[in-house]
């Protein structure tokens, strides 16, 4: 949550100016949501090389946290079954 409202604050602040599709911080927060979850709707997309820096940091950041998620819940799930074959 903290990397996509972060997020959403720069790429408002770098595009607003250029980009006609980011006009408020709700914008911001939609285009910092679709990127950090993967889904990347493509409706907005970065218009200045700022913006799109941040993109690709966006990105892997996201990708990094749900992997890292993922990897904590499957062992949380694999201790719990060992537990119960014990």
């Amino acid at each position: 949550m903290t990397l996509m409202g972060l997020s959403s604050v720069g790429i408002y602040f770098l595009e607003h100016l250029e980009n006609p599709k980011i006009n408020s911080l709700f914008d911001a927060l939609y285009f910092a949501v679709t990127i950090t979850t993967g889904v990347g709707l493509g409706d907005i997309s970065p218009v200045t090389q700022g913006g799109r820096m941040l993109s690709m940091l966006m990105m892997l950041m996201g990708t990094a946290i749900y992997v890292s998620f993922t990897a904590s819940l499957a062992t949380v799930l694999l201790e719990s079954e060992l537990s119960e074959r014990e």
